[in-house]
């Protein structure tokens, strides 16, 4: 298999370069991933689960355009601000919302495990 991530990298400098108006010249060098590797993938088992699944789990942040895509996450972010009223950031903040929500006696409070989110592997196969 051919690994692109030599190929895609200058591709990236090139527009980086490119775009005076969104990332200043003195902070292009910020921005650019200067070592880039390949996306890695590991398993992680949901020891929780019966049959014990496996979640996959992608690191990217060695990706060419890793650094370049977290900085266009924030510009967009500040540009068009949108409210997350049901997502939560952390524990903290699951434990801080309900306080700011009144709560009626015939409310009922329910939690909700997500169960085909993430690929299931099976465990005997994969082994």
């Amino acid at each position: 298999m051919i690994n692109p991530t030599k190929s895609f990298q200058p591709q990236v400098r090139k527009v980086m370069n490119n775009s005076k108006t969104l990332i200043p010249s003195d902070k292009i060098w910020k921005h650019k991933n200067m070592k880039p590797n390949a996306s890695s993938i590991k398993g992680l088992i949901k020891l929780n689960k019966p049959e014990h699944t496996i979640r996959p789990v992608v690191n990217r942040r060695g990706a060419p355009a890793y650094k370049l895509a977290h900085l266009f996450t924030q510009k967009i972010k500040q540009m068009a601000p949108l409210p997350n009223t049901y997502n939560l950031q952390n524990t903290r903040d699951l434990i801080k919302k309900p306080e700011d929500i009144p709560v009626l006696p015939h409310f009922a409070l329910a939690s909700l495990d997500i169960i085909n989110l993430y690929s299931n592997f099976p465990v005997k196969e994969t082994r």
